[in-house]
């Protein structure tokens, strides 16, 4: 018996597990645990993966062009099956004990040379650059370089992976499960037989998919960002840094690498980190859409639990409201128009507020309670006004003095969120914003940036309909979310 492989036995065993389709997640973390701090173990582990899949293709049906990813399998008689097993056991057996220098990568080039490595099978709106084979439907890709200038395309692998690429974007084609993202961004999905998909980028990262589905983006230059929509993808840093980042990143996480060549883990991510892939249309903006007009809004938030506020005389509020625009409610379409539990026109919004203020300090409102706490829920709705002065790039702020702020959620796009006139839109703490970590007195939205563009359109002028706050007081930030009575019959997810 080979040395190595009776070093490695567990590993095999546990590799054989979650190939098989087998792994609890006792076997997946002690996986992870022997993944971690061992570059030779991650080889071991990439060659059984590389193996085993590559001779579930042989056994598996030609892959067939497809406008969507679909899982495709096969049936065999049973007698059949056992014997394809055995044949899958002697030959990761044989391959291990001959060999533990192989590199599936420079295996799977050579294999492809000559030959395609994918298939095109889907494109929308597609304007390629010094590719002009991959123009139709069904082309065979070879390896080599995908330029996409613009609109998107999707690419399956012979592997079964498939890749929607995304342009302007550069692609280069490795093998019939390996590829290399210059510049742009792609969605990949991974079915279980492509376990072991790699993609590699510029800045030296190296991304290896475990059977799942994950997003991925660089400028080419030097940021690059990455999360996991479902499944584990490992991710390496193969060049570059002294201690280099090797890490096992879980669904809904996601990592980064900037431009001062660090990289952090984000154990939660925030419309911020998601903005490249939301600015092209790739995922979902933060937020839940409620509905539109006052009948959408919750109601009953901190701000004035018992619906009684009156906003004529600024009573029966359980906040005091504070802001650097218009501080006050009613006539001039006044800031604290935002709290007044209505949505319409004249003074049941806020606008429009001055340029000079939305480029220097920033459009400011908020509300000061008696007892700090943590925001559980909060609602914006966009006002019934022009849609060039809803805000770009927003936050929500807490602080505990009034003076020092800190940034709770944040939104920064090309384009608003809003879709509609006085439409309300819900973020809720764990799934559009990470929790916060120390409870706050002070509470404060600040608009940075709005959607026009030019003279005509006055830029920096801002309106906004409604802001509900829904804060949980003298809790910890860990504890159960706050009971709110949402409706939900008209929401729908935000896709803008």
């Amino acid at each position: 018996m080979s040395p190595t492989r009776g070093k490695y036995d567990e590993l095999l065993n546990l590799a054989a597990m979650v190939c098989d389709d087998q792994a609890d997640e006792a076997a997946v973390v002690r996986l992870d645990e022997l993944l971690t701090d061992d570059a030779a173990a991650r080889q071991v582990y990439l060659r059984y993966v590389d193996v085993h899949m590559d001779l579930g293709r042989r056994m598996a049906p030609a892959v067939m062009p497809m406008s969507r990813p679909q899982s495709a399998g096969f049936s065999m008689p049973s007698r059949l099956l056992l014997a394809a097993a055995a044949v899958v056991t002697l030959a990761l057996t044989a391959w291990f004990v001959m060999s533990v220098s192989f590199s599936p990568s420079q295996t799977v080039i050579q294999q492809a040379q000559g030959q395609g490595v994918a298939v095109l099978t889907d494109a929308d709106n597609a304007r390629w650059a010094e590719s002009p084979a991959a123009t139709a439907l069904g082309t065979d890709l070879p390896t080599g370089v995908l330029k996409l200038d613009a609109g998107t395309a999707q690419i399956m692998f012979k592997s079964g992976a498939v890749v929607d690429l995304v342009g302007p974007a550069e692609l280069r084609l490795d093998g019939v499960n390996q590829a290399h993202l210059s510049h742009g961004a792609l969605r990949a999905y991974v079915p279980q037989q492509a376990r072991g998909f790699t993609v590699n980028t510029d800045q030296g990262l190296q991304l290896v998919d475990l059977g799942t589905e994950f997003i991925l983006w660089t400028d080419g230059a030097e940021r690059c960002k990455m999360q996991v929509l479902s499944g584990q993808v490992m991710v390496f840093e193969t060049a570059g840094a002294q201690e280099r980042f090797n890490k096992v990143i879980n669904a809904h996480q996601g990592a980064e690498r900037t431009t001062a060549g660090r990289m952090i883990l984000h154990e939660q991510v925030n419309a911020a980190f998601l903005e490249p892939w939301a600015r092209l249309g790739m995922v979902a903006a933060r937020g839940t859409v409620l509905g539109v007009g006052t009948q959408a809004l919750i109601g009953g938030d901190s701000t004035d639990p018992e619906n009684d506020g009156d906003p004529d005389r600024d009573i029966n509020y359980n906040a005091v409201f504070f802001g650097n625009d218009e501080a006050n409610f009613g006539e001039g379409e006044a800031a604290f128009n935002v709290f007044d539990n209505q949505l319409g026109a004249g003074n049941q919004k806020w606008c429009c507020g001055s340029g000079d203020r939305l480029r220097t300090t920033g459009m400011i409102v908020g509300a000061r309670f008696d007892h700090p706490g943590v925001l559980r829920q909060f609602t914006v709705a966009s006002s019934n006004d022009s849609p060039h002065r809803d805000p770009t790039h927003w936050k929500i702020q807490g602080s505990a003095d009034g003076e020092t702020w800190v940034d709770i959620f944040e939104q920064k796009a090309d384009q608003p969120l809003w879709t509609d006139r006085n439409q309300v839109i819900s973020f809720e703490a764990g799934v559009d914003y990470a929790m916060q970590p120390e409870s706050y007195r002070w509470y404060r939205y600040i608009a940075l940036q709005t959607a026009g563009r030019s003279l005509d359109e006055k830029i920096g002028e801002h309106a906004l309909g409604e802001i509900e706050l829904f804060v949980d007081f003298d809790t910890a930030a860990n504890a159960a979310p706050h009971n709110l009575q949402m409706q939900t019959a008209a929401k729908t997810r935000q896709t803008e």
